[in-house]
């Protein structure tokens, strides 16, 4: 049987908290020094540190801690896990790091609305969905054209009619199903290309064996790139999503619709996640979550890898490592767009992780890239930008016109995101323009000095996706700074053969560096 998450309460004991209902925790209430405190015969600190059994589970501080017992809790406390009252105040010096902790405040007036927040904000996972542009079933009545960019979006246009009201056009097919007790927050993809176009989604929850909706929200023009939210009661509901357009010459791009479980705004798929939003750009977005631990060096880097189901990859893994770490996801087209192709969010990447470094009072030299295949493409195309320390790679992936044109041949009817990325980094398909998706990275590459980074790099030796990247990568490095330091392995097989096994390399030449480079 799965353990039951708890909340760990410190201040006034309070009655009537358990909570039964799906996601279930244990009140555990503690009073006393923290040194001394055990949970289930396991004591709560371990070497000086949180002990990783509570690493999951939820803290919550009231009165009568007091701001100086706070402040003496607060080095312990998991970050985007731990909740207090408005009572308890913190210190001035610990404000900083009641910030990079995420703190959550919350209310205990009403004991059921805080067991309610509790069930439904604080998940022990995330769940995203993606409705993407080949689900979108067209009206017969409507007589417009329209134009598929592959999986990016549809451009949608009518020269001739005019549409006095918000006429319907289009419906994503089929309906989804919704568990009760939970929030869900919907943002879509969408830009229109002239001021006389109007675009509304209809979003309508159905009840089971219901035939009419018994709730409806209308969401207009650039309010679909800010997050909508549904709330759902004691039951089960099923969600469907209509297109609507109102104006004369129609002329408009429609991306994908994405509906994930909410936070309420506590966070994006989890408490402490965020998005960043490129709205001149039909609000395509990259996602990311930080979690400061232990506020020693390095802070690691993650970039997920390619990913259909929204969210954040290798949180466990990441936290196991230990040291401060930033999560980034690409909700982009099936799985992820390789981080690249919008010039808006890649600045904003950048400055994210230098306000990380600053926030925590690191460098750059204290700092290390990573990632698994598509990450791969990120951590070395943003170690062009922000010269690390270490960057740490599974399975590199460097050419995108290679994997693009390669794909008939070498993978027939796999991973065709491919091409979709080539017409976000070029002018198609064509021979000059999978040179041009080449470059896109090797000049940015190109142009950073990397002689004190080091370079890990577990490979497929029969890469099917970019059988030339680690090769690629080797020579240039060793040929432009003699003498750099770099550590590989390759594994037999194809790109997708043995992740398990570069995991694994992956995993351990991550330690040796926290243990080699920084006492870790």
């Amino acid at each position: 049987m799965a353990r039951k998450r708890k909340l760990i309460h410190f201040g006034q004991e309070i009655k009537d908290v358990v909570i039964t209902e799906d996601p279930a925790f244990d009140y555990v209430h503690l009073s006393g020094q923290l040194a001394d405190q055990l949970i289930d015969g396991w004591p709560l600190l371990l070497d000086g540190q949180l002990n990783s059994q509570f690493r999951n589970d939820l803290f919550l501080i009231t009165a009568p801690v007091t701001s100086e017992e706070y402040a003496e809790l607060l080095p312990f406390l998991p970050a985007n896990q731990t909740m207090r009252t408005a009572d308890i105040l913190p210190l001035p010096e610990t404000t900083s790091l009641e910030t990079l902790k995420n703190i959550q405040l919350v209310t205990l007036t009403d004991i059921t609305v805080f067991r309610k927040l509790i069930v439904e904000n604080f998940l022990p996972f995330q769940v995203g969905y993606k409705f993407g542009v080949d689900t979108l079933s067209f009206a017969s009545a409507f007589k417009g054209d329209i134009e598929q960019n592959g999986h990016n979006f549809v451009r949608i246009t009518d020269n001739v009619e005019t549409f006095d009201a918000y006429t319907y056009i289009a419906s994503w097919t089929g309906s989804f199903s919704l568990p009760r007790h939970s929030i869900w927050e919907l943002t879509g993809e969408f830009k229109a290309l002239n001021q006389s176009t109007n675009v509304m989604v209809r979003i309508q929850l159905y009840g089971v064996n219901d035939p009419e909706p018994y709730f409806q929200q209308d969401v207009e023009n650039m309010n679909l790139l800010e997050p909508q939210f549904l709330s759902l009661d004691d039951n089960w509901a099923y969600v469907t999503f209509s297109l609507f357009v109102k104006g004369h010459a129609i002329d408009f791009k429609m991306g994908a619709l994405h509906l994930r479980q909410s936070h309420e705004g506590r966070g994006v798929l989890m408490v402490g996640g965020h998005r960043l939003v490129d709205r001149e750009n039909m609000g395509e977005e990259l996602t990311y979550y930080f979690d400061p631990a232990d506020l020693k060096p390095p802070l690691s880097v993650y970039f997920s890898g390619f990913r259909p189901a929204e969210g954040y990859e290798a949180n466990f893994m990441m936290r196991r490592l230990g040291t401060p770490f930033l999560i980034f996801g690409d909700p982009r087209l099936e799985g992820g767009a390789f981080y690249t192709g919008n010039e808006y969010l890649q600045k904003q990447v950048v400055k994210v992780i230098n306000e990380t470094l600053k926030q925590l009072g690191f460098t750059k030299d204290q700092l290390i890239l990573s990632g698994l295949s598509m990450g791969t493409y990120g951590a070395l195309k943003y170690a062009s930008h922000i010269v690390p320390h270490a960057v740490v790679l599974g399975k590199p992936l460097t050419n995108l016109g290679d994997i693009a044109s390669s794909g008939r041949i070498e993978r027939p009817e796999e991973f065709a995101t491919a091409e979709d990325i080539m017409t976000k980094v070029s002018d198609g398909l064509t021979e000059p323009a999978i040179e041009q998706a080449n470059a896109s990275f090797w000049d940015d590459f190109k142009g950073a000095n990397f002689s004190h980074t080091t370079f890990v790099l577990s490979y497929m030796e029969n890469d099917d996706y970019d059988g030339r990247a680690f090769e690629d990568l080797r020579s240039y490095l060793t040929e432009t700074y003699p003498g750099i330091r770099i550590l590989h392995h390759g594994l037999v097989g194809r790109h997708n053969d043995d992740t398990p096994g570069v995991v694994d390399w992956f995993l351990r030449q991550f330690r040796n560096i926290l243990s080699s480079d920084f006492n870790r």
